[in-house]
Parts: structure tokens; sequence; C-alpha cells
């Protein structure tokens, strides 16, 4: 598994990727792009971390400060989406793995999600 920054030619495996995984069923807005350029403009490289398996995305992990305000720079929301096909492959765990190397490089000192994956 190889756990790396998003390029812009992911776009196309990350939208397939979302329309998969979030649907009515799992998110309360509905969560669709029509292009790549449409995609990239809410999400420009780099902006997410990809879990890639077998040049498959497998996984996705975006995290951003919902208010940009210095006093708030600690709080992040979290979006992690994970291909049904690589799920129970410890996908999730390496992703959030990575945040907590981001946040840590960041030094990130008010975590606001717990670090259970210690082994």
């Amino acid at each position: 598994m190889l756990i790396r920054k998003s390029t812009k030619q992911d776009a196309t495996g990350m939208i397939e990727l979302e329309h998969l995984v979030w649907t009515a069923g799992t998110t309360p807005g509905e969560i669709h792009y029509n292009t790549d350029a449409e995609y990239l403009l809410k999400n420009p490289p780099g902006a997410k971390v990809i879990a890639e398996i077998d040049g498959q995305i497998a996984g996705i992990l975006g995290y951003h400060s919902p208010i940009p305000l210095k006093s708030n720079e600690h709080v992040w929301t979290l979006d992690i989406a994970v291909h049904p096909d690589f799920q129970k492959h410890g996908v999730g765990s390496a992703l959030m793995e990575e945040l907590y190397r981001i946040a840590k490089a960041e030094n990130k000192k008010k975590n606001l999600f717990t670090r259970s994956i210690n082994k």
C-alpha cells in the first residue's frame, strides 16, 4: 500500500470512489462531480491523502480547518472514504496514521481525535 498526497491525475479515480461511497444512505447532502475540473476546484492537488493498492485508489482522506482563523487552525474537519473492495484491509487505519504524522509534522498541539491505532 502506498500512502501519498493526491495529484491532478488522481481526480477521475477519486470521483469514482467518492460517488461509490457517498450515497443518500451515507451522507446527508448529495456529493456529485460531473468533471475532473469541477472536482479539482474543491479538492486541489495535495488537498487529500490517497491510499493506493496495485495502482488503484483504495482510500481517500481529506482534512482541513473549517474556519480560516488562526485561533481555530488546530480544528480539522475530516472526510475518509475506503473503496468497498479494500475495506478490512487496513486502508482506513493507514490513512489515519498518516493524518497523525501530518498533524505532528505541522506541530498541531490540540488533536481532536484519539490516536487509537497504536500497536
